[in-house]
C-alpha cells in the first residue's frame, strides 16, 4: 500500500466510525448548476435525462433526490466510505431505483470506459482529501466529463479559513494523544466555553474565536460535524487562485460560483468603498478580481462551477442579472406589516429582511402565493411593472430580488421534476423512503424537498403513519380514514393527552384535521405539493 492509499484507508476509517450527515445541497444540484452557469453565459445541458457522477457522495444525501425526482436520468455516485454507501445502498434497494449506482470506491478507482457525464459534482471533497491528491480530483473530474458538461467542486478556502484553522489547530492539540474518535471529540468539545469566554482581548482574533464558537454545534447529535471539520486528518483549504490554477493544468475551465451574487461587491455593500475598488481594479483578470473581494469579505467556503476547455462557451466576467428574465424561480416569504407606512417585513432563517419597493414586495407576494411552484422571471418582472414605483427599473427590482433573498432557481420548465409541474399533486418521489428510514433505522440521510434542500425535522410515529398511508393510498380522504380505523383500535394515537380525548368523542374529525396538518406542514416546506 502507497502512502497516498494509506492516507486514503485512514480518511475511510475515519467516515465509517463516525459517519457524516448525508444532506442534499441544493448549490450542486444540476438543475441549480444549470441556472447558475446560465447567468455566466454557459448553456449546460438539460437535466431530464442528464449523466451525473458525484464523488465523495456519502451515504447518497446528494445524490438519491436527483434519483428520485428524474427517472430518467443515470446517477453514478461513489465514495470510500464503506459503512456510508452500505446505507444508501438499502435506500436503492428499499426504493427499488434503476437510473443509480452507489459504489464503494476512491475516485481513482474509476474505470476509464465510462460514458462522459454531463455533470460532475464534488462537495466537501477537495479539502479534505491528501494535498497529493487535490490534483487529481481536477484530472478525475476532466477525464469525466462530456465537452458541454458542468462541474462543480466546493472547498474551504483562504483567507476566511485561516481563523477556523486556528480553531482546529486547538482542538487538535488539547485532544493529542487520543486514538478514539468519539473520545477525541468529546475532548475537543472542551475548548468551546474557552473560545466563548477565555480569550484575551490582546488577541487579534478574539471577537473571531468568539463568533466560532458560537456557531459550532453544542448537541451530541453533530458530532459528525466536529470530526470531520476540525478533527479530521485532512483539511487543505486553498485559495480561489490556487483552486482555478489546479483546474487549469487539468483543461478545466473556471465559470463562476454556483451562487452567483457572491461574487458582486454589492452583496458586501462594497460597490462605493473607494479603496477596494482601487485595489480590485488592479487586477487584469476576473479570478484575481474575485480574489480581492475573497479578502475583503474574508470568505471561507466557496462552490464552484466549471467546465472543460472543450466548451463551446466561454464564462463572462461576471454573472449577467439580464438574464434573470429568462429564469425561474420560487420562495416562501411571509409579509409581515410594519410601522412604517409602505415598508414590508419578511423573516428569512434567522433575520427579518424590510423592504420598501413595491415592485419586490409584489414579486414576493406572488412567489409566495405560488409556492412551491415556480413563477418565470418574465411573470415577475411583469407583476414588477404593474407596481406604482416610478424611480425603481423592474428590471434592477428583479436584480435586487435575486441578491436579496435566497431563492429557488430553474433554468427552464423542462428542467422541473414532475412533481413540481402543473399537473402533480401529492407527496413528492422519495420522501415516505427518506423518512421512514430516518424514524425506524436512524438513517443519517436527511430528509430533501422538491427544490433539493434539506431537512431533518422531527416526527413522531402518527405523523409517519399519515406520510406512509398517503403514499400508499394517493388520497387525503383514504389517508384520514386508515388514521381513524387505526386510532379505534388504539394505535398511532398522538402523545398529548389533551389531543387524545378530543379523538375519543369524535375520532373522524380530528383524523382529517391531523392529516391535513401534515399535509400542511409538508407542502409548507415543498415536500408535498
Amino acid at each position: 500500500m502507497t502512502d497516498v492509499e494509506q492516507m486514503l484507508a485512514q480518511v475511510a476509517e475515519s467516515y465509517n466510525t463516525m459517519p457524516y450527515e448525508s444532506h442534499a445541497f441544493k448549490w450542486c444540484s444540476p438543475a441549480y448548476i444549470r441556472a447558475a452557469a446560465y447567468l455566466y453565459g454557459v448553456d449546460l445541458p438539460a437535466v431530464q435525462y442528464a449523466r451525473v457522477l458525484e464523488i465523495g457522495c456519502a451515504a447518497g444525501g446528494n445524490s438519491l433526490p436527483f434519483a428520485f425526482m428524474y427517472p430518467d436520468a443515470d446517477i453514478v455516485a461513489i465514495d470510500i466510505a464503506e459503512a456510508q454507501i452500505a446505507e444508501g445502498q438499502r435506500i436503492v434497494k428499499q426504493a427499488q431505483l434503476k437510473n443509480i449506482s452507489l459504489k464503494n470506491m476512491s475516485m481513482t478507482e474509476l474505470p476509464n470506459d465510462l460514458e462522459p457525464f454531463d455533470y460532475v459534482i464534488a462537495h466537501g471533497v477537495l479539502s479534505w482529501i491528501p494535498k497529493q491528491t487535490q490534483t487529481q480530483i481536477f484530472r478525475v473530474v476532466e477525464q469525466s466529463l462530456g465537452s458541454n458538461g458542468g462541474a462543480y467542486i466546493s472547498f474551504n478556502t483562504y483567507p476566511g479559513w485561516r481563523a477556523r484553522e486556528s480553531l482546529r489547530d486547538l482542538m487538535l492539540w488539547h485532544s493529542r494523544g487520543i486514538e478514539d474518535l468519539q473520545d477525541k471529540v468529546d475532548r475537543a468539545r472542551e475548548v468551546i466555553p474557552f473560545l466563548a469566554e477565555g480569550v484575551s482581548p490582546h488577541n487579534l482574533l478574539q471577537a473571531a474565536k468568539e463568533y466560532l464558537a458560537a456557531q459550532l454545534p453544542d448537541c451530541e447529535s453533530q458530532d459528525y460535524y466536529l470530526a470531520h471539520e476540525y478533527l479530521e486528518l485532512h483539511n487543505h483549504p486553498l485559495y480561489l487562485v490556487q483552486m482555478t490554477a489546479l483546474a487549469e493544468q487539468a483543461n478545466l475551465r473556471y465559470v463562476g460560483d454556483a451562487q452567483p451574487k457572491i461574487e458582486c461587491p454589492e452583496s458586501y455593500q462594497l460597490t462605493e468603498n473607494k479603496e477596494f475598488l482601487t485595489l480590485q481594479s488592479s487586477a487584469k483578470h476576473a479570478i484575481a478580481q474575485q480574489q480581492y473581494l475573497d479578502f475583503a469579505v474574508g470568505r471561507s467556503f466557496r462552490k464552484s462551477l466549471l467546465t472543460s476547455n472543450r466548451h463551446s462557451q466561454e464564462a463572462f466576467n461576471k454573472p449577467d442579472f439580464s438574464r434573470l428574465a429568462d429564469l425561474l424561480f420560487a420562495g416562501s416569504f411571509e409579509a409581515f406589516a410594519t410601522k412604517k407606512e409602505g415598508v414590508k417585513k419578511y423573516r428569512v432563517y434567522d433575520k427579518n429582511i424590510k423592504v420598501k419597493c413595491a415592485k419586490i414586495q409584489a414579486m414576493l407576494a406572488l412567489l409566495h402565493q405560488s409556492w412551491p411552484r415556480p413563477v418565470s422571471g418574465r411573470d415577475l418582472l411583469r407583476v414588477a411593472e404593474g407596481a406604482k414605483q416610478e424611480h425603481v427599473r423592474t428590471e434592477d427590482a428583479l436584480k435586487q430580488l435575486f441578491m436579496l433573498f435566497p431563492l429557488e432557481m430553474s433554468r427552464s420548465y423542462e428542467d422541473l421534476p414532475a412533481c413540481l409541474q402543473d399537473l402533480y399533486s401529492g407527496l413528492i418521489p422519495g420522501a415516505a423512503t427518506i423518512m421512514a428510514a430516518r424514524y425506524k433505522e436512524k438513517s443519517s440521510i436527511a430528509e430533501f424537498n422538491a427544490w433539493y434542500s434539506s431537512s431533518t425535522a422531527k416526527v413522531n410515529k402518527t405523523d409517519l403513519f399519515v406520510v406512509e398511508t398517503l403514499e400508499a393510498t394517493k388520497s387525503p380522504l383514504r389517508a384520514a380514514d386508515t388514521l381513524e380505523q387505526a386510532w379505534r383500535q388504539n394505535s398511532y394515537l398522538p402523545s398529548s393527552i389533551k389531543l387524545r380525548k378530543k379523538i375519543a368523542k369524535n375520532p373522524e374529525k380530528y383524523a382529517l384535521r391531523y392529516v391535513q396538518r401534515v399535509i400542511d406542514r409538508l407542502h409548507k416546506y415543498a415536500m408535498y405539493i
